[in-house]
C-alpha cells in the first residue's frame, strides 16, 4: 500500500534553524516499511508547503492510498492554528479519494474533532498496533473498522469511538528509524533518538503520563545499537535523546553509559532529565560516556506552586543538583513556566531568585501550554471555556486576579535585565595574520587550535560576536547572531581580503555592522527579517548559477 506520513505545516511555519527531524513520525514510517508498505514522509512544515504544494507532490511524485497526519504525537511542534491546515489537507485529499488517518494526543482526547477536521479514521493512544490493524482491512468497510480497538470514525452521521487496548507496544520490537525517509539536510546537524515512552512523574501541566502510561524504555543494547548506526551511516557527532525523561531508569542509563565506554564510542550526547532521578555516580558515568548537555524542567522556584501542580521535588535539592552537574562538566538548561496556576508575585520572586542563584547555562522561560490530556486542562475546562495551546504561547493565556499578566510581564522584564547585568565570558579566537600582542590578554579565554566543529559551536552558542573574519561573519548570519565586524586590513593593504566582507554585508543590507578603529561595538539587534529575505534571494541566484554551470559542463 502507498502511504504518505505528513508533518503538517505550522501557522506560522516553524523556524527552520531550530528544526530537528520529527523522529517520532520517521519511526512510525519505518515500522510501516517493515510490513512492506511503500512509505514516503513529507515534512510540509520544514519544506514550507501549503495544501497546493501537497497537491503537486501527489500528482507529480507519489500518489498514496492513505495519508497519515501526525499532530502532537510524541514531540509537540505545532500551534493550535495548525489544525486549520490539517482540515484543509483532509478535505483536499477527499477530492482524490485518498483516505486519511490522524494520530496524536488531540484526536485521542478530543475524538469529536473528526466533525471539524474530516479525517477518515483517528487513532486513540499509541499508534503501532492500531495502524497495523487498520491497514490490514478495507478502510472503507465500516463493519471491519468496528472490530478494531482504539479508533474513531464516522458511520454515516454516527460517531463511533472504539476504546483502545490497554496493551502497550514493546519498544524493543521497533526497528532503527530509517532516516532516509527525511531530507536530513533540512534540519539542524544534531540527530535525535527516542529510547523510551512515558514518565515516572505526573505533573498537572503535562499529558505524557496519561498518553503513554508508565515509563518504559528500549534495552541499553538497542539504544547503543542506534547510536552506532548514526555514527557509521551519517558521521553523526552529536545526538540528543528526545525522551520525556531519559534518566527515569537509573540502571538502564548506567548500562547505556558503560557500553559506550567499553566500546570506546566517541560521541557527544544530550538528554532531558528529571531532578528527582539525579544520582551523582550515574551522572558522572554519563559524562564519561559523552553526555554533555542536560535539560531540567524546573518550572517554578516556589515550593507552593510546585506542590499545587504536582511537580514533586525539593527546591533546595534542585539547586544542589544543578550546582553538582555543572561541576561535573555538563552544560545545563533549565525551563520555567511563569504562569502556572496559583502563582503570585511572591512565587515569581522565588523563581527569579532560583534562576539568579543557580546560573544555568541556558534558560527557557515559558507561558503555560494548555494541552488536552493534562490535569490542568481537564480541571479548568470544566469551569469555563478555555483555549487549547499545544506549544508554549508567547503570552499568558489565562488571567490571575491575584497576580495580573501585566504585573507578571513587568517582573519577567526585571529578570531579563538582571540576567543582562551578569558578566559574560569573553572568548578570543587567535589568528596570526596581522598578529597583535595586545589581543592576548584582554579575554577570559584565548583559544589557538580550534577545530571547525568547535569554531562553529562557539558562534552558535555566543550571545554576541565580534569578528574580522569572513567565515565567522557568515556563520553569525547563519545562526542569526548580533555581531560587529572590524576591518582586518588597512584599506590600502595590497593583501587585503576585506572586499568579500563588504560584498557579503552590503548584499544583505548589513553594511552598518562594520566599524572603524576606535568605534564602539554596535548595541542594536540585527533585523533578520530583512536579512533572511535577501539571503533567500541570493541562495536562489547561487543555485541557478551552479545548475547552469553544471549543465554547461555536461555538454562538453
Amino acid at each position: 500500500m502507498n502511504i504518505i506520513l505528513i508533518n503538517p505545516p505550522n501557522i506560522p511555519f516553524s523556524e527552520q534553524r531550530l528544526l530537528i527531524e520529527p523522529i517520532d513520525v520517521i519511526t512510525l514510517g519505518t515500522y510501516l516499511q517493515e510490513y512492506n508498505h511503500h512509505v514516503k514522509f513529507l515534512d510540509m512544515d520544514c519544506k514550507k508547503l501549503n495544501c497546493d504544494g501537497l497537491t503537486k507532490y501527489i500528482e507529480n511524485e507519489f500518489m498514496p492510498d492513505i495519508v497519515v497526519v501526525s499532530y502532537d504525537y510524541h514531540i509537540p511542534l505545532h500551534t493550535q492554528k495548525a489544525l486549520e491546515n490539517i482540515s484543509e489537507i483532509c478535505n483536499k485529499l477527499k477530492e482524490y479519494n485518498i483516505k486519511t488517518i490522524m494520530i496524536g494526543k488531540t484526536v485521542t482526547y478530543n475524538p469529536k474533532i473528526i466533525d471539524i477536521i474530516k479525517f477518515d479514521v483517528g487513532i486513540i493512544g499509541e499508534t503501532e498496533s492500531t495502524i497495523k490493524n487498520i491497514l490490514n482491512v478495507d478502510i472503507s468497510n465500516i463493519e471491519e473498522l468496528s472490530k478494531i480497538s482504539g479508533i474513531v470514525f464516522k458511520n454515516d452521521n454516527e460517531l463511533v469511538i472504539n476504546e483502545p487496548s490497554k496493551e502497550k507496544y514493546d519498544l524493543d520490537r521497533l526497528p532503527v528509524p530509517n532516516r532516509e525517509l527525511a531530507d536530513l539536510k533540512d534540519y539542524i546537524n544534531i540527530r535525535s533518538i527516542l529510547t523510551s515512552r512515558g514518565c515516572i512523574n505526573k505533573c498537572d501541566f503535562c499529558p505524557t503520563h496519561n498518553y503513554w502510561g508508565s515509563w518504559r524504555g528500549k534495552s541499553a543494547e538497542n539504544v547503543v545499537k542506534e547510536i552506532e548506526y548514526l555514527i557509521h551511516n551519517y558521521n553523526t557527532e552529536k545526538i540528543i535523546f528526545l525522551d520525556d525523561n531519559a534518566t527515569a531508569n537509573r540502571k538502564r542509563m548506567q548500562k547505556i553509559s558503560n557500553i559506550i565506554i567499553e566500546k570506546k564510542i566517541k560521541i557527544k550526547l544530550g538528554c532531558l532529565a528529571s531532578i528527582n532521578t539525579y544520582d551523582k555516580n550515574t551522572f558522572e558515568l554519563m559524562y564519561k560516556a559523552g553526555f554533555r548537555w542536560l535539560h531540567f524542567g524546573i518550572e517554578s522556584g516556589s515550593p507552593k506552586v510546585l506542590k499545587n501542580n504536582n511537580k514533586n521535588f525539593d527546591v533546595n535539592y534542585a539547586k544542589r543538583v544543578i550546582k553538582e552537574v555543572k561541576q561535573i562538566g555538563f552544560r545545563v538548561r533549565t525551563s520555567f513556566i511563569f504562569d502556572l496556576p496559583t502563582t503570585t508575585k511572591e512565587d515569581m520572586e522565588k523563581t527569579i531568585e532560583f534562576i539568579l542563584e543557580t546560573e544555568p547555562d541556558e534558560i527557557r522561560g515559558h507561558f503555560l501550554a494548555l494541552r488536552l490530556g493534562t490535569t490542568i486542562y481537564d480541571k479548568l475546562s470544566k469551569e469555563k471555556e478555555i483555549p487549547t495551546q499545544y506549544i508554549h504561547s508567547d503570552k499568558p493565556l489565562l488571567e490571575n486576579e491575584k497576580y495580573t499578566n501585566s504585573e507578571m510581564l513587568q517582573d519577567i522584564d526585571i529578570l531579563v535585565n538582571r540576567l543582562k547585568d551578569k558578566d559574560y565570558k569573553i572568548v578570543n579566537l587567535q589568528h596570526f595574520s596581522g598578529f597583535c600582542e595586545a589581543d592576548v590578554d584582554f579575554a577570559d579565554e584565548n583559544l589557538y587550535a580550534v577545530s571547525p566543529q568547535d569554531f562553529i559551536a562557539l558562534i552558535a552558542n555566543a550571545d554576541y560576536v565580534c569578528t574580522d573574519s569572513f567565515h565567522c561573519t557568515a556563520f553569525s548570519i547563519q545562526y542569526e547572531k548580533n555581531f560587529t565586524v572590524f576591518h582586518r586590513f588597512e584599506k590600502k593593504d595590497k593583501n587585503s581580503t576585506n572586499t568579500r566582507l563588504y560584498s557579503l554585508l552590503e548584499q544583505l543590507d548589513l553594511g552598518t555592522r562594520i566599524i572603524d578603529d576606535g568605534q564602539d561595538i554596535i548595541p542594536n539587534a540585527v533585523d533578520y527579517s530583512i536579512c533572511n529575505s535577501l539571503l533567500k534571494k541570493q541562495r536562489v541566484i547561487s543555485s541557478e548559477y551552479l545548475q547552469e554551470a553544471l549543465s554547461a559542463r555536461k555538454k562538453f
